[in-house]
């Protein structure tokens, strides 16, 4: 946030410290917003950075920009790739600091809440160091988990929690077709 306010520009791009940007990547994220004032802000393409193994290239799928901007409702943007007209940030107030995970989910969401249109540069590539093995892939989804709650915590009108009933649903349901099944294995004995 202290960057935030303290950018000169207009337009304030986002990638992390772990990723690589690809050559023309600002120049492919502005110019969606030059061609149509309209856009408020631009998510580009996140790929696994290479040399990667299967489970890394698992991680372009979590990161699927294109995806998760394609929400009807509320589209979610990815901060390892996003620009952003500043206003918009000084007006919805930043990014939350009581989050430590899922500042881009919170404000993306609170941004769409009030109207303001997000776009996607394809050609806008970062490149992502993601996680190696199961057992990181395991331990970002739980943290990735975790802070959603929170996130559904605070905006409790989000679409997420119908996403958090079905998935309780759906959990039950499997677990009483197996009972189900255990059962019927038993009574025919």
């Amino acid at each position: 946030n202290t960057g935030i306010r303290n950018a000169r520009n207009e337009i304030i791009a986002f990638t992390d410290a772990d990723c690589e940007v690809n050559r023309n990547w600002l120049k492919n994220l502005v110019k969606p917003l030059v061609e149509d004032e309209d856009i408020d802000a631009v998510g580009g393409r996140i790929l696994s950075r290479e040399p990667c193994n299967s489970i890394e290239r698992f991680g372009e799928l979590l990161h699927d920009h294109q995806q998760a901007l394609s929400s009807r409702r509320y589209p979610t943007f990815i901060t390892m790739n996003i620009l952003i007209r500043k206003p918009l940030l000084l007006e919805v107030g930043m990014f939350d600091e009581d989050f430590i995970r899922g500042q881009d989910t919170d404000l993306s969401f609170r941004l769409c809440r009030m109207g303001y249109r997000v776009s996607y540069a394809n050609e806008a590539v970062v490149y992502h160091r993601n996680e190696k093995t199961l057992r990181g892939i395991f331990k970002e989804g739980f943290t990735h988990g975790y802070w959603k709650s929170k996130f559904l915590k605070k905006h409790k009108e989000s679409p997420g929690f119908f996403r958090l009933y079905r998935f309780i649903f759906n959990r039950g349901k499997k677990i009483g077709l197996f009972f189900g099944w255990l059962k019927s294995i038993f009574d025919s004995r």
